[in-house]
C-alpha cells in the first residue's frame, strides 16, 4: 500500500510473459510493476522488452534500463542482460503513459536459452 491506501500492489497472475498486456487506462501517469525471481544457482538472463510509452528498469534497487521514448508496444524493442547471484532478486519495471493506450511486453530467458519462471507479478494501480 502507498501513501492512504489509495494505491496498493495487486497481483495479475492473468498476464502472461510474451504477450502484449494492455493497461485498462488512457490516462497520463505510470505503471509499475514488480516480481520476485528465485535462482537455485547463478545466472545471466536476458529481458525482451516492449512499451507504450517510456520504460525504466530496476533489479533490486539498480537501475538497468532507462529509455524515455514515446512508441507503441511491442516485443524485443528493448533487452537487458542481467546476472543473478543465487537467492531472490526484486525486479521492477516502470511504464510511463503519455497519453493514449499504455501497455507493456516482457519476456525472460535464462542463459540456456529457455523460459525461466518467476514467483509472481504485480502492478501498482488505484484501489
Amino acid at each position: 500500500t502507498y501513501g492512504d491506501g489509495a494505491l496498493k500492489w495487486v497481483e495479475k497472475p492473468e498476464w502472461a510473459d510474451g504477450q502484449v498486456i494492455i493497461f485498462d487506462t488512457k490516462d497520463k501517469g505510470f505503471h509499475y510493476l514488480h516480481r520476485k525471481i528465485h535462482v537455485e544457482a547463478a545466472t545471466s538472463v536476458t529481458l525482451s522488452l516492449g512499451s507504450n510509452d517510456a520504460i525504466k528498469v530496476w533489479l533490486n534497487g539498480i537501475e538497468k534500463l532507462s529509455n524515455n521514448v514515446g512508441r507503441s508496444v511491442g516485443p524485443d524493442q528493448d533487452r537487458v542482460t542481467l546476472f543473478l547471484e543465487e537467492g531472490s532478486h526484486d525486479l521492477m519495471l516502470k511504464i510511463a503513459n503519455y497519453g493514449g493506450e499504455s501497455a507493456y511486453y516482457f519476456q525472460m530467458v535464462d542463459d540456456g536459452g529457455q523460459g525461466l519462471a518467476a514467483d509472481g507479478e504485480g502492478v501498482l494501480q488505484r484501489a
